[in-house]
């Protein structure tokens, strides 16, 4: 992490604060100030030495004058100057946050660090790249150090070597971490001064690379002291081009509980950070789902190269209410049209890999049910066949008692592999999920997890296949289809009977626990949001559409549909 050990994150993760600003912004950011009391100068934390608060006062005022001082000998020393004697460095952004708890401002070089604060310190609002430094010693460049302030909890720099040996010696609450970053005590061409205050009452500095900034301090909170300059920062090297981000949305308006795919893409970047309605650092280009949208987000990259930084947002608006609804259907042989709904095609998904995620409530009915199948849409051919769902006992119309199973190949499982009992429990919901894979070269494997969140309540069948290629056939799959509601070769005698709702078909293996973290929040982890095929949490008659922004809209199989549910 830079100079810096990690052990400096330890000591961050305490509180920390102090940062800077970028010079190519035209909006003047006044910095926040909480009216809520920190911990005083004077007040010692737990197991830190005892400093005077007038004493502390009067030495931060000596440090600050060496640091000015031994920059103006700097300026008269006839060091190099300009970034024209330091072409070779690397210049990186340095990201500066607001702390909400003690009102400071913290800033690093550290991609790493940086991200670590976003994702576990809340108190911590991002603002962004501020000012660009160089990560590394160069010709004419100086390190800057950095401190940790036990008793303010905030951070503090100096590029003054005089200043570092004072407040060693003369500020034991001062602990020293090492060399933050590398920065210019002289100006030049391509640098730019970094403004340094002082706010007295609550014994931190603040720092910006802003001149308008700068000039908003001085004006309007006389409580900050001003310091001068602190350092000089490198700009952008002559020619050298801003960040250009470009950022999209599939649709900019989506249903209550669906999603849609950003795609994005930035020039002249060397890395990227997402804000807003979605987070974490991102490659310079890629594409990834939203996620499922309850309320309208705004989403933000922003990323940052040798040339300053750059954004762009996106908007993406949630219509409806978000109504629980689900796809009603009817027993069997209450009448004879075919109810289901179905991918065929060019938009069938493979039979395996595959995860599926569900929830059904089912009535009490005679005879077979069907859940969904993968496989043939006509005539029972008893191969290149799965499903799950129950299985009457003993099989035949009119059984009255039924199983949950997979059904594989000509076989019906209906035992659980760790021995529970598979009992259908008519009228209640269940959550439940197949996963479908290839265990070798001739072998399948179907695993029906009848009852999630328990994990445990599996039925599980390998089935042999001595030819994949001839026996599932390969795109378009001609003959082939996936089914829900209804079997295709019995069309009325062998319907859901209940209430299907919260549809997730992933083209992939999924792990036990990105199921039950699918099955609690859809397009929640990075497995799932990248392999989710089909989405509709809350299917009706007229809205069976792919909501998971991919395109894979299935067909209603004839006119009639299954009723509306409605959810309380």
């Amino acid at each position: 992490m830079n100079a810096l050990k990690l052990g400096a994150i330890s000591l961050l993760l305490l509180v920390a604060g102090c940062g800077g600003n970028d010079s190519s912004r035209t909006t003047v950011a006044q910095p926040r100030v909480d009216q809520r009391a920190s911990t005083p100068v004077g007040d010692a934390a737990p197991g830190a030495p005892a400093t005077d608060a007038s004493v502390t006062e009067r030495r931060l005022l000596d440090a600050a004058a060496l640091n000015t001082a031994e920059l103006q000998a700097a300026e008269g020393s006839g060091a190099p100057r300009g970034l024209s004697a330091k072409a070779a460095a690397v210049v990186l952004p340095v990201y500066r946050f607001f702390n909400t708890q003690t009102s400071a401002h913290f800033y690093t070089l550290s991609t790493t660090e940086r991200d670590q604060v976003r994702n576990t310190l809340p108190v911590f609002s991002y603002e962004g790249p501020a000012f660009s430094a160089a990560p590394s010693a160069e010709a004419g460049l100086s390190p800057v150090h950095r401190f940790f302030n036990v008793q303010t909890g905030v951070h503090f720099y100096t590029i003054s070597e005089d200043e570092k040996t004072l407040v060693q010696s003369a500020l034991p609450q001062f602990h020293y971490e090492g060399v933050a970053y590398h920065a210019s005590q002289v100006a030049g061409a391509g640098l730019f001064p970094l403004y340094r205050f002082y706010l007295a009452n609550k014994g931190f500095h603040f720092y910006t690379a802003s001149a308008a900034e700068a000039a908003q301090v001085r004006a309007t909170l006389p409580q900050y002291r001003d310091e001068g300059v602190g350092y000089y920062v490198p700009g952008a090297a002559s020619g050298t081009p801003a960040p250009q981000v470009t950022l999209t949305a599939a649709s900019t308006s989506v249903a209550h509980g669906s999603a849609t795919t950003l795609t994005w893409s930035a020039t002249n970047a060397t890395d990227c950070s997402a804000a807003g309605g979605w987070s974490g650092t991102q490659p310079v280009a890629g594409s990834g789902s939203t996620g499922v949208l309850t309320a309208s987000s705004s989403f933000t990259l922003i990323c940052s190269g040798p040339g300053g930084s750059g954004s762009q947002s996106v908007a993406v608006g949630v219509t409806g209410t978000g109504a629980v609804t689900g796809l009603n259907y009817p027993s069997n042989q209450s009448y004879s049209d075919d109810l289901r709904f179905k991918f065929t095609g060019a938009n069938l998904l493979d039979p395996y890999p595959a995860t599926y995620i569900w929830r059904v409530n089912l009535r009490h009915q005679n005879g077979y049910y069907t859940t969904f199948f993968w496989g043939p849409d006509g005539p029972f051919t008893a191969q290149a066949y799965y499903g799950a769902h129950p299985y009457p006992d003993g099989g035949g119309s009119n059984t009255t008692t039924h199983k949950w199973e997979v059904s594989i190949e000509g076989t019906d499982v209906v035992t659980d592999l760790n021995s529970h009992p598979t009992a259908v429990n008519y009228g209640a919901w269940h959550t439940q999920a197949l996963v479908v894979r290839r265990v070798n070269t001739d072998e399948i494997e179907a695993s029906f997890y009848w009852n999630l969140p328990d994990t445990t309540q599996v039925i599980r069948h390998t089935t042999q296949y001595a030819d994949y290629a001839n026996t599932f056939g390969s795109r378009p799959y001609a003959g082939k289809a996936l089914s829900f509601g209804d079997a295709p070769w019995s069309i009325g005698n062998e319907r859901l009977s209940g209430v299907l709702r919260g549809i997730q078909i992933y083209a992939n293996v999924l792990t036990l626990p990105e199921i039950l973290n699918e099955a609690a929040a859809p397009l929640s982890t990075g497995a799932g949001a990248a392999n989710i095929w089909y989405l509709n949490l809350n299917p009706t008659p007229t809205d069976i559409s792919d909501q998971s922004g991919q395109g894979h809209h299935p067909a209603w199989a004839g006119a009639a549909r299954p009723s509306l549910w409605v959810g309380p």
